[in-house]
Formats: structure tokens, sequence, C-alpha cells
């Protein structure tokens, strides 16, 4: 088993931010990512982290969310440490 580091997130503020800006609500993206709203909640709060599979698929999320235009055709925000590790990566 290899280690790999970990995603880094945005703040919890910039993850709301992120949701709301690909007009998800908290319900769709728990949907997707198969865990409740409850934990979207908690992880745009700050109080709770996401953790292994879940980690790399939040932050793959934010990483693609981010990377999406904005108003003026520009990016939303760019967050290019967000980028989540590559598989085989040693």
């Amino acid at each position: 088993m290899t280690n790999r580091p970990a995603p880094t997130l945005p703040t919890p503020a910039e993850r709301r931010r992120l949701r709301e800006a690909a007009s998800l609500s908290q319900a769709a993206l728990a949907a997707r990512m198969s865990v409740t709203s409850t934990t979207i909640h908690s992880w745009e709060t700050g109080r709770a982290t996401p953790r292994g599979r879940a980690l790399e698929a939040y932050a793959s999320f934010l990483t693609t969310t981010a990377g999406r235009p904005g108003p003026a055709g520009k990016p939303a925000v760019s967050y290019t440490h967000l980028t989540p590790p590559t598989q085989g990566a040693v």
C-alpha cells in the first residue's frame, strides 16, 4: 500500500461557497457523495473534517468546482493546491 499525502481543503466557509457556486444543496451534494446532509453541514462549518475516501471525493468535487467558470468567464476561484493525488503516486 502506498502512502499518499492527504488533499488540502479550503476553509469551511469557502467549501460552502464552492458548493453554492455549483448550485447544489447540501442534500444534493450529500447524495452524490453517499453521506448525509448533516455530514456536509459539519464539513462546511468546520465541526468535522472528511477523512479517507470521503476526503478524496470531497477534495475532487471542490477542485472541479473551483475550476468552473464563474461570472465573466473567470474561474470561480483558483485552488491549484487542491489537486487530488494521482493514482499510483509514490
